[in-house]
């Protein structure tokens, strides 16, 4: 009788002290492609992610144009907020090469290929500004300074409208 009640209680510790083990494998994070001083010249999407602040850029061209969505997300508490706002780069000429110059995520500056740069400025909340600062093949009063790395991608006629830069050290390109 007590070797009956020690295999019953053997089989009861062994079935109450199982070790019970859970496997978590987290979602690779992607990359930042959305970096200071690239040049985007093709299709994709491109982020930036910092703590709860998102920055995604969609560039779509087209044969005419190129289409630009950008959307910021802020993560907060148990919700989050975001703000999008599309941009066309209407191209005068589809063979000339066209680019976005990301300044920083979030600030970024469109160029057509031939004669027209604009900028746009956001800001987390849905602040900003944008606009032309050179607008067929002049250079427009009152708009942010344009980056000196930007400058040599531009065609000769437009770089006269503007300070001399130094060459910039070489950047990727997406």
């Amino acid at each position: 009788m007590k070797f009956i009640l020690f295999i019953l209680a053997f089989a009861l510790s062994a079935i109450a002290c199982r070790k019970h083990t859970m496997t978590v494998s987290s979602v690779p994070a992607t990359s930042n492609t959305l970096v200071a001083g690239t040049f985007i010249d093709r299709a994709g999407t491109y982020t930036h992610a910092v703590g709860a602040i998102t920055h995604e850029v969609t560039v779509t061209p087209a044969p005419t144009a190129v289409t630009l969505l950008q959307t910021i997300r802020e993560q907060h508490g148990m919700g989050g907020s975001s703000s999008s706002s599309s941009h066309a780069i209407q191209l005068a000429d589809p063979s000339k090469p066209w680019f976005v110059f990301v300044e920083r995520p979030g600030r970024l500056w469109f160029f057509n290929g031939k004669d027209q740069l604009d900028y746009d400025v956001k800001s987390p909340g849905g602040g900003g500004s944008s606009g032309p600062a050179i607008a067929s093949g002049q250079l427009r009063p009152n708009t942010p300074p344009i980056p000196p790395d930007l400058i040599p991608r531009l065609p000769a006629e437009l770089r006269k409208l503007l300070p001399a830069v130094e060459a910039p050290a070489d950047r990727p390109s997406f």
